[in-house]
């Protein structure tokens, strides 16, 4: 007769890993600490992952505090894209985080479809190190349940994650060659689970860009479209400005049933709402592109709201290599409450668009001298790496240009 049971005994499940970690050539990394937050137990670690909306295994591959970069290997629990940006790192884990290193990322509850590409260290549950024993938790806390079959002294793991190779979950078959102390057992079969398909472009039915009344002008892209199956999934959305243009990517992402369950082949509509960056943008004509669809929509003005007041715009190019270039604004405030709020500087093709903004006025309760009072202030532009050429400078709409007569490249020795 065939009995089932979870294998609660936390040395049995040890001891079945590292059986299979030996057989496929796993070797765990254990030097990481968590750093977000510390379990006093394994019940707080297993209700940690059972609750946590996203757990996946990555490689820190860049390291500058307050941020670093994770290179996702798999998902346990949920799915997302490949590289993970998280913001907020403290500097005081010890052992330090360091390049290189592997772990598990639990991230806390969230109605987010996917994991976002850029995080807060404030949204995980928690860093752990990859272990025999954490990953025993998490196929034990996502309902990944071993069965044993008395009769044929055989245990079936249906989601075993292993740290080798591309494919990382395993459905594996396990024999019991000895019931001693230590349990033998030996590797029958391991057939790799692969969550999730490769990306591909999402079927677009329609884009309606919307264009706001208000300063600053808000623009956003409703689009319209269809999944194929009940399988598939929204990937996160791309948006990336190139000059006049806006190129949207939007793809889904394939959810493999699991054996003896296909996917109901149905039409399922999505709808999305895209916001568009246009701060500091130029009246004119700008193109959205969406997927294999476009449209276009119109600034009537620049998207300014208090545009600084500038009277001289000056270029300097200075006689050094690389060649460094200056702005020099020179302007006036209309009252003494009046101040530069923000410079933004935009490089576009050969155009450096520098938007200079100042603070809204103040209360009426405020008092403020309404006397001019002249400011000046000096931007330095990153011509670095730019080729020989012409180039313009657009500072609030007066236009200057400057000269690169050398590429401006440093050659390695």
């Amino acid at each position: 007769m065939k009995n089932s049971y979870r294998l609660g005994h936390l040395r049995q499940r040890f001891l079945i890993i590292v059986a299979l970690g030996m057989l496929l050539n796993f070797i765990p990394i254990t030097t990481l600490s968590a750093c977000i937050e510390e379990l006093d137990s394994q019940a707080n670690l297993a209700n940690t992952i059972k609750t946590a909306s996203y757990v996946f295994q990555g490689t820190i591959k860049e390291m500058v505090l307050p941020q670093m970069v994770i290179q996702v290997a798999q998902y346990f629990k949920g799915y997302g894209p490949d590289t993970v940006t998280i913001t907020e790192v403290g500097e005081t884990c010890e052992p330090p985080l360091t390049v290189d290193q592997e772990a598990i990322f639990v991230v806390k509850p969230t109605t987010n479809q996917s994991v976002p590409a850029v995080i807060t260290s404030q949204e995980l549950s928690l860093i752990q190190p990859i272990s025999p024993e954490i990953i025993a938790e998490i196929t034990a806390a996502i309902d990944c349940m071993a069965t044993y079959y008395s009769e044929l002294g055989k245990v079936h793991i249906p989601c075993l994650a292993v740290n080798q190779g591309s494919d990382g979950i395993y459905s594996v078959d396990l024999s019991l060659k000895s019931s001693n102390e230590p349990l033998l057992l030996a590797v029958d079969s391991a057939q790799p689970q692969k969550p999730f398909t490769t990306q591909q472009p999402a079927y677009i039915k329609q884009i309606n860009i919307q264009v706001g009344q208000s300063l600053p002008v808000q623009v956003k892209v409703l689009v319209r479209g269809e999944l194929s199956d009940t399988c598939q999934k929204m990937a996160p959305i791309q948006v990336v400005r190139q000059a006049d243009a806006f190129d949207i990517t939007i793809t889904t992402m394939s959810n493999l049933p699991p054996p003896g369950l296909d996917c109901s082949s149905m039409l399922i509509p999505f709808e999305e709402v895209i916001p568009l960056d246009v701060t500091g943008l130029a009246d004119g004509i700008y193109t959205v592109n969406v997927n294999e669809m476009s449209d276009t929509f119109e600034l009537a003005q620049d998207d300014i709201q208090f545009k600084a007041p500038i009277e001289q715009v000056d270029l300097q190019v200075l006689e050094s290599f690389p060649v460094q270039v200056n702005v020099k604004v020179k302007g006036w405030f209309t009252n003494g409450c009046q101040q530069i709020d923000q410079i933004k500087v935009t490089p576009t093709d050969n155009t450096f668009i520098v938007t200079m903004t100042t603070t809204p006025p103040p209360p009426l309760e405020i008092a403020c001298t309404m006397a001019l009072a002249p400011f000046e202030k000096t931007i330095a532009l990153d011509v670095q790496g730019l080729k020989q050429g012409v180039y313009t400078v657009d500072v609030n709409g007066i236009r200057k240009q400057f000269e690169l007569a050398v590429d401006n490249v440093v050659v390695g020795n």
